[in-house]
C-alpha cells in the first residue's frame, strides 16, 4: 500500500479518474440526447405515418376500414388503431375493436381530440413492454377519426445500448492510453523530484558539497526547485564555514581564556565549564557536567548567588571565597540567558582577583609596617633631640652621646629609605638590570669583604666554597646585593663562634647558590614568610642590629626578576641554608 503513496501513482490515478469522469459525463450526455433525437425522429416519424392513414381512414367505411387497418399494420409491422370522435376503437391491427374498451381516456387520444396531435410513453398492460403511441386527428366534411400508432422502443433502447458499449470501449482505451502518457509523465516528474529528495537530505545531513546536474533547456518547476537548492546548498556551505570559523574562535577563547567560564541549562546543570573555571573551583569539567553548583563545588555562596539570578532574571555580581585545597577570592558575573522573562538558563564569568587582593592586603601591611617602622626611629630621634636641647649644656656627655644616637638612627632611615627605593624600582621593573658574563667566585668575595668587619667583630667566620670557573651572564651588581642581604643576615642571626659558608654549583644550566650559617634557626611557623616585606622572626634583635625588615624581600625580588627561585631550609638551634638558583642563560 505504500507503494501507492508515491507521487507517481497519485499523479497517475488523478489522470486517470479525470479522464474516466470526463468520458463517463461526456457519455452519459450523448447518451441522453442521441435518445432525445432518436425519440423525436420516430415521433415524426409515427405523426407522418398517422397523418397519412388518417387521410385514407375518412374515405373508408367500416368494413374496409378494419380490413385496410390490419393489412396496413402488418405491412409497417406496427400497430395501428382507428379511434372515433367519442373515442370508441373503429378498427385495430391486432385486436378486436369490438371487444376493445373505449379510448378516450387515453392521453395521447385525448391530446388529439382536443389539439390534433398527441403521444406519451407507457408499458402496454397488452403487451406488457414500453411503447410509444402517436395519435393524430383527421377531419373531413364533418368526419373525424383520430388515427393511434404505436411501435415498441425496443430499437431506442438497442441503440442506446450501442451508444452505451461504444463509449466504455472508448472510455477504456482511453484510460489505458492516459495511464500510459500520465505514467511516463510522472516518471519524469518523480525522478527528477527523488534525485532532489535525495540531495537534499543528504544536505540535511551536512553534506553541503553536491551540485543538482540540471538540463539546460529545460525551464520548469522542478528545474527551478533544483537551482533552489543548488543555491540553499552554496549558501549553506558559506554559513557552515563561517559558523565553523567562529565557533572555532568561540572555542579557542573558551579553552584558553584565563576568566571562568560557566553555562548552566534550564535545569540549572551544569552544561559547559571552561579549563580556568575548573582550576579556579578545583573541580574535574568531566565530573562537574551534569551537576548543580552546589553538587560540584559545596559552596553556598556560589549556589544561593545562582539561585537569586535564576529567580529574579537579573545579573549579579560579587565576590566570593572558594577554599577547597586554596583560599582563592573570585568576582563572579551571573545573568540569565534568554529574554524578558523566559530564562534559557545562566551564564556564569569568573575572574580570579586573589593576587589582585593579596596585593591590596600587602600593599595596606606595607603602609602600616613603613608607618610602623618610621615611627620608632623617629620617636626616638625627638626624645633624644628634646634630651639635649633641656640638659645639653649641664651634660656635655650626654649631649655627645644622644647625637651619635640621633646620627645611628638616621643612618637607620636612610638604608630604610633606600631599601624602599630599590625595592620599589624592582618591582615596578624600572631597575635597568647590566647583564655581562662574571665569576660567581668574585662576586662572593666581594660581598663576604664587605661584611667581613662585621662577621669579625662577631666572632664568626666567613668562608667561600665555589669554583672560580662558575659563570653567570646576569646582573652583577644584583648578584652582589642579594649576596650581601643573605650574608649579613646570616652573621646578624650566628653567635660568636658561629661558620657562614657561601656555595655554588653548576648543574643542567642553572647555577645554585647557597648561603649556609650555623646560627639560631628560624621557627617552622615564620618559614613561610620570611620573604614579606618588614617581617622579622625576631623583632627586638633585628632592630637592634639596624635591620630594615625589608632585606629578604628585595632578595626575593631580584632574584625573580632573573628568572630565579629562592628557597630556605632551617633548623632552630642548627642554622639556615639560603638557596638562590639562576639560569645560566
Amino acid at each position: 500500500m505504500r507503494r501507492f503513496r508515491s507521487i507517481r501513482w497519485k499523479m497517475t490515478i488523478g489522470h486517470l479518474l479525470v479522464v474516466l469522469i470526463t468520458v463517463a459525463l461526456l457519455g452519459v450526455y450523448l447518451e441522453d440526447r442521441t435518445e432525445d433525437r432518436y425519440i423525436s425522429g420516430f415521433r415524426r416519424q409515427l405523426q407522418q405515418e398517422a397523418s397519412a392513414l388518417g387521410a385514407v381512414m375518412l374515405h373508408t367505411d367500416q368494413p374496409q376500414r378494419e380490413k385496410l387497418t390490419v393489412r396496413i399494420g402488418k405491412g409497417l409491422r406496427r400497430r395501428i388503431t382507428v379511434v372515433g370522435p367519442t373515442g370508441c376503437v373503429l378498427a385495430d391491427s391486432l385486436l378486436d375493436p369490438s371487444r376493445m374498451p373505449s379510448h378516450a381516456g387515453r392521453p395521447e387520444i385525448a391530446a388529439a381530440l382536443s389539439s390534433g396531435e398527441g403521444y406519451s410513453v407507457r408499458r402496454s398492460g397488452t403487451l406488457n413492454y414500453d411503447m410509444m403511441y402517436v395519435a393524430v386527428r383527421c377531419r373531413e366534411g364533418g368526419r373525424t377519426v383520430v388515427v393511434r400508432i404505436s411501435d415498441p422502443l425496443s430499437d431506442v433502447a438497442s441503440g442506446t445500448s450501442q451508444i452505451r458499449t461504444t463509449f466504455a470501449v472508448a472510455a477504456l482505451i482511453a484510460l489505458i492510453v492516459a495511464g500510459i502518457v500520465s505514467l511516463k509523465l510522472s516518471s519524469g516528474v518523480v525522478t527528477s523530484i527523488v534525485g532532489l529528495t535525495s540531495t537534499a537530505r543528504r544536505i540535511a545531513h551536512g553534506d553541503f558539497g553536491l551540485n543538482i546536474s540540471l538540463p539546460a533547456s529545460s525551464g520548469d518547476e522542478v528545474t527551478e526547485l533544483g537551482l533552489t537548492l543548488n543555491s540553499l546548498a552554496a549558501e549553506l556551505r558559506r554559513t557552515v564555514r563561517r559558523l565553523r570559523e567562529d565557533n572555532r574562535k568561540m572555542e579557542t577563547v573558551f579553552e584558553k581564556t584565563d576568566n571562568g567560564l560557566i553555562v548552566l541549562g534550564k535545569s540549572g546543570h551544569i552544561d559547559v565549564i571552561n579549563p580556568a573555571a575548573a582550576d579556579m573551583l578545583e573541580i574535574d569539567r568531566a565530573c562537574a557536567a551534569g551537576r548543580t553548583i552546589i553538587e560540584a563545588t559545596l559552596n553556598h555562596e556560589f549556589a544561593e548567588l545562582i539561585e537569586r539570578v535564576i529567580r529574579t532574571n537579573n545579573p549579579v555580581t560579587m565576590e566570593i571565597q572558594i577554599a577547597v585545597q586554596t583560599v582563592r577570592t573570585a568576582r563572579i558575573y551571573a545573568t540569565s540567558l534568554g529574554e524578558g522573562d523566559h530564562s534559557d538558563g545562566v551564564v556564569i564569568v569568573m575572574h580570579d582577583v586573589t593576587a589582585a587582593r593579596r596585593v591590596d592586603e600587602m600593599r595596606r601591611d606595607f603602609v602600616a609596617n613603613v608607618s610602623h617602622e618610621l615611627r620608632t626611629p623617629l620617636a626616638s630621634i625627638r626624645a633624644m633631640a628634646e634630651t639635649v636641647a633641656l640638659r645639653g649644656r649641664e651634660k656635655p656627655e650626654i649631649a655627645k652621646e644622644f647625637s651619635e644616637n640621633i646620627v645611628k638612627e638616621i643612618d637607620r632611615l636612610v638604608r630604610l629609605s633606600d631599601d624602599l627605593l630599590e625595592i620599589t624600582k624592582t618591582e615596578a621593573g624600572q631597575r635597568l638590570p647590566m647583564e655581562e658574563e662574571f665569576s660567581i667566585r668574585e662576586v662572593a668575595e666581594d660581598a663576604t669583604a664587605k661584611i667581613h668587619p662585621f662577621a669579625e667583630r662577631k666572632g664568626v667566620s666567613l668562608m667561600i666554597d665555589a669554583d672560580p670557573g662558575i659563570s653567570l651572564h646576569a646582573d652583577k651588581d644584583a648578584i652582589w646585593q642579594v649576596l650581601v642581604n643573605l650574608v649579613d643576615n646570616a652573621v646578624t642571626y650566628t653567635s660568636s663562634g658561629g661558620k657562614v659558608t657561601v656555595s655554588a654549583v653548576e648543574q643542567d644550566g642553572f647555577v645554585t647558590v647557597s648561603v649556609d650559617d650555623t646560627g639560631a634557626g628560624i621557627p617552622a611557623a615564620d618559614i613561610p614568610r620570611i620573604f614579606e616585606r618588614f617581617y622579622r622572626v625576631d623583632k627586638a634583635r633585628s632592630r637592634a642590629s639596624g635591620g630594615t625588615g625589608l632585606g629578604l624581600s628585595i632578595v626575593k625580588h631580584l632574584v625573580e626578576s632573573h628568572g630565579g627561585k629562592v628557597s630556605v631550609k632551617s633548623e632552630l638551634g642548627k642554622g639556615s641554608v639560603f638557596t638562590f638558583t639562576i639560569p645560566v642563560r
